[in-house]
């Protein structure tokens, strides 16, 4: 017997699972910190609503660029983050919880901006979930 399989036998049923655990917290934290800063950026863009739109259309590509900047390097970081639930001990390993918790960390922060792309756009916004599937298919 190696000492990994001497130390899964001494530690809680649950611990395997710790790194399922990434799902969830990454949607959760990206929707958060969406909700949090894209109101923050596009703040002059909601502010001209009764400009033309092509005076609205030049206000809102900073907010666009930095916007879908902001979502790949949080969504990144957050992976990293997430990444130390993996081990040796749990289901999946660091890469591999990196990865998935940076990827719902993503698809958290797609839909955390879905309100000011509904306040931005109205109707033509859709719901959510066609809003999601635009941004994926990008």
């Amino acid at each position: 017997m190696n000492a990994l399989a001497a130390a899964r036998g001494v530690l809680p049923a649950w611990l395997p699972y710790v790194s399922l655990v990434a799902l969830p917290l990454g949607l959760a934290a990206g929707w958060l910190l969406a909700r949090l800063l894209t109101p923050f950026a596009y703040r002059r863009v909601l502010a001209a609503r009764d400009a033309h739109w092509t005076e609205r259309a030049r206000l809102a590509w900073p907010a666009r660029k930095w916007t879908g900047l902001a979502n790949l390097t949080i969504s990144a970081v957050l992976g990293a983050l997430l990444a130390h639930l993996g081990g040796p001990f749990s289901l999946l390993g660091p890469a591999a919880t990196g990865l998935l918790g940076g990827g719902t960390a993503l698809i958290g922060m797609t839909l955390g901006s879905w309100p000011v792309a509904k306040r931005l756009q109205g109707g033509r916004a859709g719901s959510a979930g066609r809003f999601l599937e635009s941004a994926i298919s990008m």
